[in-house]
């Protein structure tokens, strides 16, 4: 995949932020703002772009679980978990609509593409 002036931090990066923890294929943009890293648990196949602040004591609340596909608005505050494939916004973030699942087609093709190219 090509990407323009993205600057992902690397895996020994990732390791040294000390998440609960970190699933694999995870991209974090370097300019997010990341707070209270020992309490977020982040899954397999996670992107988090550029202007993105994640912070436990705000955007998403203990023990809430935010579905596979799912997103959460800027300056959202989750008080429950989100479904998969969902859209919510708000304070409290509310359901917007669903998702479409298109995505996922479009990412197996990127994948296959750069294991074509090496």
């Amino acid at each position: 995949m090509i990407t323009h002036n993205a600057d992902f931090l690397d895996r020994t990066a990732l390791s040294q932020l000390l998440f609960a923890k970190c699933g694999n294929n995870v991209l974090i943009d370097s300019s997010v703002r990341l707070i209270g890293v020992e309490n977020i648990s982040i899954g397999n196949h996670v992107r988090i772009d550029a202007g993105a602040a994640i912070d436990v004591k705000g955007t998403a609340l203990p023990g809430v679980i935010v579905g596979e596909g799912a997103v959460i608005g800027e300056h959202s505050l989750a008080r429950t978990s989100v479904a998969p494939w969902t859209i919510h916004a708000g304070v409290p973030a509310r359901y917007i609509r669903d998702r479409s699942r298109d995505l996922l087609a479009l990412e197996a093709e990127i994948l296959r593409a750069e294991g074509e190219h090496g």
